[in-house]
């Protein structure tokens, strides 16, 4: 997605491409901490079980799947 932000304009970056750019990554940095805390509560919510370690992995697995897909998704509709 950032190089497809980048190939937007070919030219030096254009204020409006840089400010996409910046938003962008925010936005990732965003979700890493969303996905963070919510299988936080994942593993917190099985805290008194064994499986809260697999809940956790499964959880930052599934994610991760599903950004990949979001990520795929925007660059189909770009």
């Amino acid at each position: 997605v950032l190089k497809q932000i980048e190939d937007i304009n070919k030219n030096p970056e254009t204020e409006a491409q840089a400010d996409l750019k910046k938003t962008f990554i925010e936005a990732q940095r965003l979700w890493v901490k969303f996905r963070e805390a919510d299988c936080q509560s994942v593993y917190k919510f099985n805290s008194g079980g064994t499986i809260r370690g697999l809940a956790f992995i499964s959880c930052m697995q599934s994610r991760a799947e599903q950004r990949i897909k979001e990520l795929g998704e925007y660059e189909e509709t770009h």
